[in-house]
């Protein structure tokens, strides 16, 4: 009777045969965190103009400024009039802005932002553009 009870004592669980799947899940999941690329979001859906040729791609700055189709100023998340994006430039001047407009916007539309952007003398600005055959 007492080997009975001893050969139950050494068998091993099924739970300990799933130890090494949840590590190597763990593992994945750290791997992708990693390696995934994450781009900042804006805050609305916009149609961004059309580039043939894109050879860099969109980099994680600290700042967004998007220009909508209805004219809406957006720095980042937060959608601010034109006077406001003067004074918020004036409070915290970045040295790298990511400009997104709207395919709609027409270039006298988008002086005035530009006329700010230039006013606080930054000169690294992307626009950011879709790539030709992709809506």
């Amino acid at each position: 009777m007492t080997q009975l009870a001893i050969k139950k004592a050494n068998r091993k669980s099924a739970d300990d045969a799933l130890i090494p799947l949840i590590n190597i899940v763990f593992l994945l999941l750290i791997f992708f965190m990693v390696a995934g690329s994450i781009q900042p979001s804006i805050p609305v859906d916009i149609n961004h103009p059309v580039a043939a040729n894109i050879n860099n791609p969109i980099k994680p700055l600290t700042v967004q400024i998007v220009l909508t189709k209805n004219n809406d100023i957006y720095w980042n998340d937060e959608a601010m009039p034109l006077e406001k994006l003067k004074r918020t430039m004036t409070n915290n001047t970045p040295s790298n802005i990511n400009l997104h407009v709207d395919l709609q916007v027409k270039a006298i539309e988008l002086e005035p932002i530009l006329n700010v952007i230039r006013a606080h003398k930054i000169t690294n600005i992307n626009l950011i553009t879709q790539q030709q055959g992709q809506s």
